[in-house]
C-alpha cells in the first residue's frame, strides 16, 4: 500500500481496480522489491499475503504469471546437518535444559515451534528401549504427530526434570517440559494466587535457534 501511495487503512482502494491492472501492480511491486535487493523468501511472503487478500475478496489474479517475475530461489547459506563433533561441543558447553533441547532436536527433529508447547504429559516412556515416545501438538487433530528420542536424550530430559525437583519445583503432567531459565526464587506453580512456572516461549525458541 505504501508502494501504491495508498493510506494504510484504505484497504477498499485495493479492490477498485480490475484484475488485470491489479496483476500489473503486483508485478511492478515485485520488480521494485528485487531492485531493492529483497530476498526471494521475502518477496514470496509478500506475494502470498497479497494473493490471499485478493482471493478472500473474490478477485482472482494469475499467480503463475506473477511468479515468473520473482526470479529463482538462491541459497544464501550452506544447508547441512551438524556433525557429531559439533553437536558434542554444544552439549558439553551448555546447561541441563539446553542439552536436553539439543538432543531432542537432533534425535527427533521436531518443528521448532512445537518445543515450547510440550508438557510432561506428552512424554510416553518406552522402558524396553529406554526412550520416550513424544507427542507434538497433542491437542490438535490436524497437526499432532509423534517421534521417538534416543536413550541419551531421555537421560538428559530426566536429568533436567530431576534438577528442577531438587530446587523445589513440584512437577505435574501439565508442567512445561522446558521452562524459562531456572530461578530458585520463582514461586512454585501449584501455589494459588502466585505467578506460576512459565514455559519457554516460542520467541525464545527462535532466538535459541539462531544462538546455536
Amino acid at each position: 500500500m505504501d508502494y501504491l501511495r495508498l493510506d494504510r487503512s484504505s484497504y477498499d482502494k485495493l479492490l477498485e481496480k480490475d484484475p488485470r491492472t491489479i496483476q500489473m501492480d503486483v508485478r511492478d511491486y515485485i520488480i521494485y522489491l528485487r531492485e531493492k535487493k529483497a530476498s526471494y523468501a521475502t518477496i514470496s511472503t509478500y506475494v502470498a499475503a497479497i494473493s490471499k487478500f485478493y482471493a478472500k475478496n473474490f478477485i482472482s489474479i494469475n499467480t503463475k504469471h506473477i511468479k515468473d517475475y520473482m526470479g529463482e530461489h538462491e541459497k544464501v547459506a550452506e544447508d547441512r546437518p551438524y556433525t557429531h563433533t559439533e553437536i558434542q561441543t554444544l552439549v558439553n558447553n551448555t546447561n541441563r535444559r539446553n542439552k536436553a533441547i539439543i538432543l531432542l532436536m537432533c534425535s527427533v527433529g521436531p518443528r521448532l515451534g512445537a518445543v515450547p508447547l510440550l508438557r510432561l504429559r506428552d512424554l510416553e516412556p518406552i522402558d524396553q528401549y529406554n526412550i520416550y515416545k513424544i507427542h507434538f501438538y497433542a491437542k490438535s487433530k490436524k497437526h499432532n504427530y509423534h517421534g521417538y528420542c534416543t536413550p541419551e536424550c531421555r537421560a538428559a530430559i530426566d536429568s533436567y526434570s530431576e534438577y528442577r525437583k531438587r530446587w523445589g519445583e513440584r512437577l505435574s503432567e501439565d508442567s512445561p517440559l522446558f521452562r524459562v531459565d531456572y530461578n530458585a526464587m520463582v514461586v512454585d506453580q501449584q501455589q494459588p494466587g502466585k505467578k506460576g512456572v512459565q514455559p519457554m516461549s516460542i520467541l525464545f525458541a527462535t532466538l535459541w535457534q539462531y544462538y546455536y
